[in-house]
């Protein structure tokens, strides 16, 4: 059972949409459902369409995505320019459980941020320097994949039409390179455990030493 896998080959610039053209030709040959071709605009601005042609094909449980980039961008260094993307096609619960998943995540990342950060005030300053240098790298890992989650999502949904396969790409995104997902939840642990080690302040200490006495 195919769960992802990618094909990747080097296809000559100038043959890239006679070769997509082809494979789409095979694809309806053999019956499967097409989405349609939105070729390469490589003249147009960036936010319109990267510079890729591409369109998607799904029979049963499987899709397959086919891309490919006439414009030679990476021609001199051998980089695969043709991608071929074969998944299962996801159930339409997924694009519900990702909105919920939104939510759910916003709620706890909230209360995680709160709770940290009363543990970084409590902290002391080595403590909080800790802190900082272990969070940094979830925090900017987070950020990162976040933004690319929603460009790839406003693309795919906006050239090729919204599907439920388009709700996957925050996992697509974090799986992609496994050793920063994995650099990310180590840096989230370390954070994590650096915050509940934080000195609890009684209440007599947290008043202010130089109060009027009475």
């Amino acid at each position: 059972m195919v769960t992802h896998t990618w094909l990747a080959y080097r296809v000559p610039g100038a043959e890239v949409n006679a070769w997509v053209d082809q494979a789409r030709d095979r694809f309806t040959a053999d019956g499967w459902q097409l989405g349609r071709t939105v070729y390469s605009q490589s003249d147009q601005a960036i936010a319109k369409y990267p510079e890729q042609t591409i369109f998607w094909a799904a029979k049963g449980d499987l899709v397959v995505r086919i891309m490919g980039d006439p414009t030679e961008k990476y021609g001199s260094s051998g980089i695969p320019n043709v991608i071929i993307g074969v998944h299962q096609q996801a159930p339409p619960m997924v694009t519900v459980a990702a909105g919920a998943g939104l939510l759910f995540g916003i709620a706890v990342g909230w209360a995680f941020a709160g709770w940290a950060l009363r543990a970084f005030q409590r902290h002391t300053t080595a403590g909080r320097v800790a802190m900082l240098v272990a969070g940094a790298p979830v925090l900017c890992i987070g950020a990162l994949a976040g933004v690319a989650a929603l460009v790839l999502a406003y693309y795919y949904a906006t050239a090729l039409g919204w599907s439920h396969q388009d709700s996957r790409f925050p996992y697509l995104v974090l799986t992609y390179d496994r050793a920063v997902a994995v650099a990310g939840g180590i840096s989230l642990f370390l954070s994590a455990t650096l915050a509940a080690v934080a000195p609890r302040v009684r209440a007599a200490a947290a008043e202010s030493s130089d109060g009027v006495a009475v």
